[in-house]
């Protein structure tokens, strides 16, 4: 009986546990849309950031572009969640995902048209009614390829040890994210590819608890250093380019998705919560 009564603590004590971090994860995901808000207000508005006098607006238009970070932040969530899962994808859940995509983009489309924003074209017509084939909207059309794959990515990371884990993140980092962030190349890599290697971070997170980032001090001077660096790197490309013009539109080239420095920040931001 007394066995019995301990583990019936020890389970309320792991539902608290769980809400806590879903309720944490959940406000990580409404902070990952906010980047993501401010990167297209930052990149769709009419304000030219790079023509703006170097101050105060040119650099908090800059520092605001985390599109990229937030959807890193989405895929590790992904993977942590997901990792455990054997199953195939589910036919149902899939649709609902295409049907949500579909249900916006005829709506959007259809209040442009009325609005006159948009005059009525019929090639234009068949991309909003098939958003995921011709990728009006990028990220759904990759997450829903990447959840289509997750069953199996996860039964080959089921299979590796740890180490085998672990240096095929690594791998991937360097050729993928590292060498990338040396040079503008992208080594034959795409949005896929860079979900998949996130989608694996987000994997090990979860597999392993007791990694680098698990120890409160690293994790703290990791999202620190990065995010300074992130900060600093902007107004250094700025000043330089007051002398090399074409230097200063790299302002936000470590924030873009596959550099080293972004995916560092976003990891240990996700420790955080």
């Amino acid at each position: 009986m007394r066995q019995n009564t301990i583990y019936l603590c020890d389970n309320k004590a792991s539902d608290k546990q769980l809400t806590e971090r879903n309720s944490n994860i959940e406000l990580l995901r409404i902070i990952s849309m906010i980047m993501i808000i401010m990167s297209h207000y930052n990149v769709h508005n009419k304000i030219n950031t790079f023509s703006l006098p170097l101050g105060f607006n040119r650099y908090i238009l800059e520092i605001t572009i985390l599109g990229d970070i937030g959807v890193t932040i989405f895929v590790l969530i992904t993977g942590y969640f997901s990792i455990d899962s054997s199953k195939p994808f589910k036919i149902k859940k899939l649709f609902l995902l295409v049907s949500q995509v579909l249900f916006y983009s005829l709506t959007i489309y259809t209040l442009f048209i009325i609005l006159g924003i948009e005059s009525f074209s019929t090639k234009q017509f068949i991309k909003n009614l098939f958003p995921i084939s011709f990728e009006m909207y990028w990220f759904m059309s990759v997450y829903i390829i990447l959840y289509i794959f997750i069953p199996y990515i996860n039964k080959f990371l089921q299979a590796c040890q740890r180490k085998d884990h672990l240096i095929f993140i690594l791998i991937s980092l360097f050729i993928f994210s590292f060498l990338s962030t040396l040079n503008t190349n992208r080594y034959y890599a795409n949005e896929l590819i860079q979900f998949i290697m996130f989608y694996s971070i987000g994997a090990y997170l979860k597999r392993y608890q007791n990694n680098i980032f698990k120890n409160q001090k690293t994790n703290k001077i990791i999202f620190i250093s990065t995010t300074v660096f992130l900060l600093l790197s902007v107004f250094l490309f700025d000043l330089t380019g007051l002398k090399y013009t074409f230097i200063s539109r790299k302002s936000t080239y470590f924030f873009r998705r596959p550099k080293i420095i972004s995916i560092l920040f976003s990891i240990s931001l996700f420790n955080i919560f």
